[in-house]
C-alpha cells in the first residue's frame, strides 16, 4: 500500500512539473502573443507607444517561462526519485516550492487577471488541486512511525 500510495502523488506532481515545462515554453518563446491577450492590445500599439515597454513585457515574460521551466524541471526530477521513495526532505521541498511557485503565482500574478477573464484561472486552480493532492496523499507514510 505505501508504494502505490506515493507513486500515485508522485504522478500527480509528475504531471504538474510536466504542464509547468510546457508553460515555460510558452511564455519563452512567443511572449508578444501572452500580453496583447492580457492587456487588450497589438504588440504593434504597444511599440507605437514606447519601444521600452514592449522589449521590458517580452524579458519579464521570458523570465517567467524560465523560472516556470526550472519550477518544472525541479517537480518532475523530485517527484521521480526522492519523492517516490518517502523521503521527508523531498516531501518538505515539494511543499515549499509548490507553495511558494504554485500559490504565489496565482495570487500575485494572476490575480489581475481573473477580472479581466476568470476562465483563465482554470488551469492554475487544477495545477494546485493536483499538486494539494500529490502533497496530501502520502503524509501518513511518509511521516509514520517505522
Amino acid at each position: 500500500m505505501k508504494n502505490k500510495v506515493l507513486n500515485i502523488a508522485s504522478a500527480l506532481l509528475f504531471i504538474v512539473g510536466i504542464f509547468l515545462i510546457f508553460h515555460a515554453f510558452q511564455d519563452f518563446i512567443n511572449p508578444t502573443s501572452l500580453h496583447e491577450g492580457f492587456l487588450d492590445v497589438t504588440n504593434s500599439q504597444i511599440s507605437a507607444f514606447s519601444q521600452n515597454v514592449t522589449d521590458l513585457l517580452t524579458l519579464l515574460y521570458q523570465v517567467n517561462g524560465v523560472r516556470l521551466f526550472a519550477m518544472g524541471l525541479f517537480f518532475c526530477v523530485m517527484s521521480l526519485v526522492p519523492y517516490r521513495k518517502g523521503e521527508k526532505w523531498a516531501w518538505y521541498s515539494m511543499l515549499g516550492i509548490g507553495g511558494f511557485g504554485l500559490i504565489g503565482t496565482l495570487v500575485l500574478v494572476y490575480a489581475y487577471i481573473a477580472i479581466q477573464d476568470p476562465t483563465f484561472l482554470y488551469g492554475s486552480i487544477v495545477l494546485i488541486v493536483l499538486w494539494a493532492i500529490g502533497m496530501v496523499l502520502p503524509v501518513k507514510e511518509i511521516f509514520g512511525k517505522k
